[in-house]
């Protein structure tokens, strides 16, 4: 049964195991500070809702991560993207705000497209947001922020095998507030919050809130002068609670506009030598970014719509959540990292999904259990383009080797028709040139449509006044329906020139032309047509599966689950409590964007867990360690088939791996006194390929070999960590506070992949793939009153930068590129409230 601490108290224990991974509340250490009354025994009591019913924490027989709004202001964070490095365990790829990576105890999606899901559930106030354009939104009033490792499936659904990010945000209360934020900081930097809470009567409440953030970017194109590295977005949220006597409903309108540009791209080997050659490639922050993709945009409009009903009946809480959401999504950005029109390559995912879900939940409670039981229906409509753009240049280049002509085809047509022209004083034919920066594109639209139902159910049983036995069951359907059309590139310029060409050549046949002339007439005819794509050969390059480019190629499958959970807990005295599980998880299977037909079978997860978690109230220490082992089958990726002097253009195919994990979970809150906070956390795992093998691209001949990769380390870090320091006193009457967040994280685990993937490598010029960490420094001051304050934060202290993988998505037209992180930024805050 949950206990009800008073306001105050409440407040600061909400403080108190926040700061386990990134520093204590400003506003609990204020109160702290302003009173005698020691509360060390506060320590861990956060109430969280991970397990569908409102608990403590330091009760929750799991390992779970919290993360308060408090703490998300101290340190500045504008989206998940900005806590990377500060939850151990938790690895996110926030370079890409519409194509987010998550990754949890080493386990993420390796697909980017619509056809499969990831392992990671991210959810918004328990409503499922995918992994695509809707899973990475800035935060607007958020209440805490719950990570669960290990498989939550039970309550959370399929798509939590490897665990769950629960963002909770604020319901509508009975109090007035109205409070604002504004930052401003170097690279251009904007920021700002905005919220009103209105009582209307006794039973309806309205909160608005608003946040935008905005950054001119760190780093300047060359190639058109504008700046990289931007963001610039901006959110509203609105939200009505009507409170009855038993029953309550909460209506939610959400709303989000992101355009900015694409991520920067640096190409590690810019002169275009032979890009294998690692010896040869460049820090990017030795060499001017360069970026020629046209267009240059990352752009995402986002609406959701959620109604929840809560009725209180004589047995059981009924909730009823309904939730809409819908987004539309570009982001088309640079792929080769330099200005050479004879290495342009462009790619681009355009994103239209719309999702409906409704979820049934009854919480009951007695002497005996609590008890959770639910049904839920989930609906979702995708649409995806994946797009391909370059030009005539690189085309060339691509296509010498198909063609056999000692030279590139489209030069030997345009030196051919320009000698011809001279000869005969055609000026059409002696003014040609296709190598001009003429445009092709190539798409790939895939359709998706799914449906999921479930009906799940969890009980802790109260064995004694020590003892709890959890069981939890969940039956899952899974509906899938999917599709694939490439269509015919489009190249208008260039199909125009090469018709003009034909007919050209076609008008001087029989026209008495000196022999050597005439005789190249058929050949440079019959060339032009090959070109043009009047032969199935010189279609497309890219997306050229004859099936799917003759029509719509679908298929359909679905999938049965059921995933249980047992969870043992024994509290040795009321403050320390050991626990042990056993879970399942599962993910459905999906549908690879790239190839028709292709697919994923489903992932299956079995996790074993032990634990211990509590509190030593004489020394105001609070603490959690959880030792884990877990199993995972069918790991969906996609692995980069490199092209090679047998084909034109390189591609993805559908990869699977089965991958086992054992580590440890530690985490420490030291309350020092009534001034000083220490708080840390760790993650240590050693993960494993289970039998393995990849296709790679040796280094010293361009072309694709197999990898294998049984039993060798998967390349996660084995050492995540996260340490912060904080401490409040009273300064001019009012309060200062001042702290510092460090987080670690170890070097990529090298294997025999490492060095033809590129996510190890140590050369004389630069060094991928080693350790990284990161300090975030914050000093603020509230004024006596408590109505207003100051304050300063600096993230990226020590000006750490990190150079990413490198891609070698633009290999064959000599370029392999890499992103880099950013800069230091420091940034001036001022908020007041009413």
């Amino acid at each position: 049964m949950a206990v009800h601490f008073p306001a105050k108290r409440r407040l600061i224990a909400l403080a108190a195991l926040s700061a386990l991974n990134l520093m204590a509340s400003n506003q609990a250490l204020a109160q702290d500070a302003a009173s005698s009354e020691p509360k060390v025994e506060t320590l861990g009591t956060v109430e969280v809702s991970g397990q569908s019913r409102v608990q403590q924490l330091q009760n929750v027989p799991i390992s779970m991560q919290v993360v308060s709004s408090a703490d998300l202001k101290k340190v500045g964070a504008t989206s998940l993207g900005n806590l990377d490095g500060f939850i151990p365990g938790l690895q996110i790829d926030a370079s890409q705000p519409t194509q987010p990576g998550y990754s949890l105890r080493g386990l993420g999606a390796g697909d980017f497209g619509i056809g499969s899901d990831s392992p990671v559930g991210m959810y918004i106030n328990g409503v499922y947001a995918g992994k695509t354009g809707g899973a990475l939104m800035n935060f607007n009033d958020v209440k805490r922020i719950e990570v669960l490792s290990g498989p939550q499936g039970t309550l959370f659904g399929r798509n939590a095998a490897a665990g769950a990010i629960s963002i909770v945000q604020n319901d509508p209360s009975g109090i007035f507030e109205a409070n604002g934020l504004m930052r401003f900081g170097n690279q251009g930097t904007k920021h700002y919050e905005a919220l009103i809470n209105v009582p209307l009567n006794d039973s309806l409440a309205l909160r608005f809130s608003s946040v935008g953030q905005f950054r001119d970017g760190w780093a300047t194109n060359t190639f058109d002068g504008s700046k990289a590295g931007q963001e610039h977005t901006w959110g509203t949220r609105a939200a009505l609670r009507w409170s009855g006597e038993e029953t309550s409903a909460v209506l939610t309108w959400e709303h989000e506009d992101l355009n900015q540009k694409a991520r920067p791209i640096w190409a590690l080997n810019p002169s275009g030598a032979n890009p294998y050659d690692t010896s040869l490639w460049t820090d990017p922050s030795k060499q001017p970014l360069a970026n020629d993709s046209d267009p240059n945009v990352e752009a995402r409009r986002f609406n959701g719509v959620t109604l929840r009903i809560e009725h209180s009946l004589s047995f059981a809480e009924f909730t009823s959540t309904t939730a809409y959401r819908h987004f539309k999504a570009r982001n088309l950005q640079d792929n080769d990292g330099t200005a050479n029109p004879g290495a342009y390559l462009s790619t681009g995912n355009l994103e239209g999904n719309t999702s409906v879900q409704q979820e049934f939940k009854l919480n009951g409670r007695n002497k005996l259990s609590d008890w959770v039981l639910g049904v839920s229906a989930y609906g979702e409509s995708a649409d995806q383009i994946n797009r391909l753009q370059t030009n005539t240049n690189s085309l060339d280049a691509l296509l010498a080797p198909q063609f056999g002509l000692g030279a590139p085809p489209l030069a030997v047509l345009t030196g051919a028709a320009q000698q011809i022209g001279a000869a005969v004083g055609m000026n059409d034919l002696a003014n040609t040139n296709l190598l001009n920066g003429q445009r092709w594109q190539e798409d790939m639209l895939n359709h998706g449509k799914y449906r999921a139902y479930a009906i799940y159910g969890d009980a802790i049983w109260h064995l004694s006044d020590k003892d709890n036995l959890t069981t939890g069951v969940r039956f899952t359907r899974d509906e899938k329906r999917f599709s694939w059309n490439s269509p015919l590139r489009q190249a208008s310029v260039l199909d125009a020139q090469l018709a003009g060409l034909g007919q050209g050549f076609q008008a001087l046949m029989g026209a008495g032309l000196p022999p050597e002339v005439a005789d190249q007439l058929p050949g440079l005819i019959q060339l032009t047509q090959v070109l043009s794509g009047q032969t199935p050969y010189f279609n497309n390059i890219e997306f050229n599966n004859a099936e799917s480019m003759a029509g719509k190629v679908n298929a359909k499958n679905s999938w049965n689950n059921t995933s249980p959970r047992f969870v043992y807990d024994h509290h040795l005295t009321p403050d320390h409590m050991v626990f042990a599980s056993w879970t399942k998880g599962y993910q459905a299977g999906g549908f690879g964007w790239s190839l028709p037909e292709s697919s994923y079978q489903p992932e299956y997860v079995t996790n074993i867990e032990v634990g211990i978690k509590g509190q030593f109230k004489d020394v105001g220490v609070y603490y959690n360690a959880t030792a884990f082992h877990y199993k995972f089958s069918n790991l969906q990726s996609l692995t980069f088939v490199p092209a090679s002097s047998s084909q034109i253009a390189s591609y993805y195919d559908i990869s699977t791996s089965d991958q086992k994990a054992t580590g440890l979970d530690l985490g420490m809150q030291w309350r020092v006194n009534s001034t000083w906070r220490l708080s840390g956390s760790l993650e240590y795992i050693d993960q494993t390929y289970g039998d393995f093998s990849k296709q790679e691209t040796d280094q010293s001949t361009g072309n694709p070999i197999t990898v294998n990769l049984s039993g060798a380390p998967v390349g996660t870090p084995s050492l995540m960590a996260s340490l912060s320091v904080d401490g409040t006193w009273r300064l001019f009457d009012g309060q200062f506070n001042v702290g510092a967040a460090l987080g670690y994280k170890s070097a990529t685990r090298c294997n025999a992949d490492s060095a033809y993937s590129y996510n190890c490598l140590s050369t004389p010029n630069l060094k991928i793939g080693g350790a990284r960490s990161r300090v975030d420094l914050h000093a603020g001051w509230t004024a006596p009153s408590g109505k207003w304050g100051v304050g300063l934060i600096v993230n990226n202290a020590t000006n750490k930068r990190y150079i990413g993988g490198a891609s070698t998505t633009a290999a064959q037209l000599g370029e392999i590129y890499t992103g880099y992180s950013a800069p230091r930024a420091t940034m001036l805050e001022i908020s007041a409230k009413l």
